[in-house]
């Protein structure tokens, strides 16, 4: 029998946040909510209760999402080490204008950024947020909807039943909506999310990996250590602009894998001028990094 999780990240441990500690195994967190800072372990950070349950799920299914992300992430964390050893040997050797990025790691690489983009709290407010700006057309979509079903229906009653069928349909159109439009409101609800964002995860991952693949892809180095070290948060796959889309002009994404590489992803077209450093590391300035990490702060939910 499966072990039941109740304490669900939607960040890794091993495979990011592990990667962020002191020598103790500690993390220095922010809470943005209580305006505090303090000291903790990864166990304790960017997870919530029964994060991905399925509502009303039989158990063996309630978990589905969890158990898929403790099955892959060890994949992830192994991936991501051998590819913090390739940088660090290309860093060590100064092979800094040789590209460290295969087109086969990258598409592995981008894989993990687009699960860990749709995985997080902070994407789970974005669905529920859209929703909640387009529910008032809702139930003009259903009528309509109701409406060619109800044509549909027709066209194959044998016309001495149709107006009996019509009256039918008609008495119960209201009812059949508001049956609709009462579970579509129940899904995007804290307790019907979990499923919304689990469908999304499995639909979407493949295709915003892609997207991601075709930008410009810069490994960001800080030589300068703790004194400058990188942040990550509870949702690491900082954007800028903050409420563009991953394919839009302009945007730029980074994905920190540790306190000192980064990935920096940038839209091709209007970065061009940044081609000639695709796949390669690049060294920052602690200007670019406190740009970086702002982003992350930005980009953050609570932490």
């Amino acid at each position: 029998m499966s072990t039941i999780v109740k304490g669900q990240h939607f960040v890794p441990k091993k495979a990011h946040l592990n990667k962020f500690c002191d020598d103790d195994g500690y993390l220095y967190v922010y809470d943005k909510d209580k305006l505090n800072s303090f000291r903790t372990t990864p166990h304790n950070v960017a997870k919530k209760h029964r994060f991905y349950d399925f509502p009303e799920a039989e158990d063996r299914q309630k978990q589905k999402i969890e158990r898929f992300f403790s099955k892959i992430e060890p994949i992830q964390d192994s991936l991501i080490e051998d590819f913090l050893e390739k940088v660090y040997f290309h860093q060590a050797s100064d092979l800094l204008f040789t590209d460290v990025l295969t087109t086969d790691l990258k598409i592995k690489l981008a894989s993990v950024i687009s699960l860990q983009f749709l995985r997080t709290n902070e994407h789970r407010k974005f669905i529920s947020n859209v929703f909640q700006s387009t529910k008032h057309n809702l139930k003009q979509e259903a009528d309509q909807i109701h409406k060619q079903g109800m044509r549909a229906i027709l066209e194959r009653i044998p016309e001495e039943y149709k107006s009996l069928v019509a009256s039918f349909l008609i008495e119960t159109k209201q009812i059949s909506i508001n049956n609709s439009l009462k579970y579509i409101n129940w899904l995007y609800s804290d307790e019907g999310l979990s499923i919304v964002q689990g469908e999304e995860i499995f639909r979407r991952f493949k295709n915003v990996a892609d997207i991601l693949v075709n930008h410009i892809w810069l490994i960001g180095f800080n030589s300068f250590g703790k004194n400058q070290a990188f942040y990550t948060s509870d949702h690491p796959v900082a954007k800028l602009p903050h409420l563009s889309g991953i394919a839009s002009k302009g945007v730029q994404i980074n994905f920190p894998l540790n306190s000192n590489v980064i990935i920096i992803l940038l839209e091709r077209e209007y970065f061009n001028k940044y081609e000639a450093f695709d796949n390669k590391i690049v060294q920052l300035t602690t200007y670019q990094i406190n740009h970086f990490n702002s982003m992350q702060v930005f980009s953050s939910d609570r932490q």
